[in-house]
């Protein structure tokens, strides 16, 4: 045990410490997430995660950082393997990408945009979440714009995504099989207009 700590501390102990948040709320859910408890999971004294994270906001703010890197990168990697480049296509596969990162990462995602404390100011933080509006941006830059512009579709389309993924993880009537939820929501997705 003593080697692994001092592999840690001479190692990126910040990496190892958001790891091993990453993996506490896998198992236990978002809100059993501490410092103490991360600090356990990573092999490390509970008192070597201050330097990184001074409260439990930091350490939250710097695991949503990395599921927003994430997030971004299931969305990339299924636009990428789209044979169609149609942009319709390319809007859907984006959206599996979504529902992707959804079911295999439930408690990360709600952790990322539920109500707990983060430090939105914080860069680290800006940057990941700037690659996730990226996407955002891509993939309704293609469709007709109406009154309310290009983010009015922007925020349209997120809504569409962020709600069938909140329906998906909170429906206890088991109508909706969640492994097939990326496919079902290719399924149920307007036909918005696009620009030629």
């Amino acid at each position: 045990m003593g080697n692994k700590k001092t592999a840690h501390h001479h190692g990126d102990l910040r990496a190892t410490l958001v790891k091993a948040g990453v993996e506490l709320i896998r198992e236990l859910g978002p809100d059993a997430l501490s410092i103490r408890k991360v600090a356990a999971k990573a092999g490390v004294s509970h008192a070597a995660p201050a330097h990184h994270f001074p409260t439990l906001a930091h350490l939250r703010t710097a695991i949503v950082a990395y599921g927003h890197e994430q997030f971004a990168q299931h969305m990339r990697d299924e636009m990428d393997a789209e044979p169609d480049k149609d942009p319709r296509a390319i809007l859907l596969a984006a959206g599996r990408g979504y529902m992707k990162f959804v079911i295999g990462n439930a408690a990360l995602y709600q952790l990322m945009f539920g109500g707990s404390q983060k430090l939105y100011e914080d860069e680290v933080l800006q940057v990941s979440a700037s690659k996730s509006r990226a996407v955002l941006e891509q993939i309704t830059a293609p469709m007709v714009v109406g009154k309310a512009g290009s983010k009015g579709n922007q925020l349209l389309v997120w809504s569409i995504f962020h709600g069938f993924a909140g329906i998906v993880l909170n429906d206890n009537s088991a109508e909706l099989d969640i492994e097939s939820a990326p496919e079902y929501l290719e399924s149920i997705f307007p036909d918005f207009p696009m620009n030629s």
